[in-house]
């Protein structure tokens, strides 16, 4: 059951199909959308067997997503629909990609990265009211709900801080002083989806010249970055397509080493730790693992 007071948004670029449009005195009026909640269809190459039954089991993929969107847009005037058709059919009119974004009390906001595949106004006929059916085209399978976040510094005991040290439990410490400013150089993040999530690392320099490794706590697995960077600047490494860009332009791909890139299972939490190859630094690491569904 949908939560009291909570309507269904349905957003294309931030554009809610289902609203109250005051500067055109209309009424966006969302109706079903079909192929949004279900998996993709699964794509398999068939080999047959030679002068025998069947075929070779092959690894299945899944397809892209095809979401059609029902509506209505709802005015006084057909001058009003007509304005509103016009803004409708320029939501990614010109082929690129945009967000697509569903959230109701069930699906819980998520988003997909789509582009327009047709759009169709019913033969609509000069009348106060149009209906409308939008196809969206996203090339990934996956829906991405919220994103975990988690900041590190390299791991630093700042001179004048101590530790606490547990004596016996539950209460018996020995304090040596103030904990605050200590970094452990761990950062945790949980992919709370039903498919694997990969994490995103954005490291704000100044790091050291000989750089620094990011390490999975639980496999092992590290991504070492061969080079420095530069204070203030923010290099951006992706695992899921083995991306590394400082401020987004400049790329420094071939100064990454990976042993192997990091996944999160679906539902798992997971810790990694942030080391400098050399002397230590100021540095920043932020890991990102967004919630990712099929």
């Amino acid at each position: 059951m949908k939560e009291p007071g909570r309507p269904t948004r349905v957003l294309i670029d931030g554009w809610d199909l289902n609203q109250w449009d005051a500067d055109r005195g209309v009424a966006w009026r969302f109706r079903t959308i079909k192929g949004w909640r279900p998996g993709t269809a699964m794509r398999v190459r068939q080999v047959a067997r030679e002068n025998a039954h069947g075929s070779y089991a092959q690894r299945g993929y899944r397809d892209g997503r095809m979401i059609t969107i029902r509506g209505d847009i709802i005015g006084h005037t057909p001058a009003q629909v007509s304005d509103a058709l016009d803004h409708l059919s320029a939501l990614l009119a010109d082929g690129g990609f945009g967000e697509f974004r569903f959230d109701d009390a069930r699906s819980d906001n998520k988003t997909a990265t789509v582009q327009l595949f047709a759009l169709d106004d019913g033969e609509w006929n000069n009348t106060p009211i149009c209906s409308y059916q939008m196809q969206l085209w996203a090339p990934g399978p996956y829906r991405y709900g919220e994103t975990s976040t988690a900041t590190t510094r390299f791991p630093s005991i700042p001179d004048g801080v101590g530790l606490i040290y547990p004596l016996y439990s539950p209460n018996g410490v020995l304090d040596y002083g103030n904990t605050a400013n200590i970094s452990d150089g761990l950062a945790t993040v949980t992919n709370a989806g039903n498919a694997p999530s990969t994490p995103v690392f954005e490291v704000t320099g100044p790091t050291p010249a000989s750089g620094f490794v990011i390490v999975d706590t639980d496999t092992g697995d590290w991504v070492r970055f061969l080079s420095a960077v530069p204070p203030g600047a923010v290099l951006r490494i992706n695992s899921a397509d083995g991306s590394a860009l400082i401020n987004d332009v400049a790329d420094r791909s071939g100064d990454l080493l990976v042993d192997r890139w990091p996944t999160i299972e679906p539902g798992a939490t997971k810790t990694f730790s942030f080391q400098p190859l050399a002397e230590t630094s100021d540095a920043l690491l932020s890991v990102s693992a967004t919630a990712t569904y099929w």
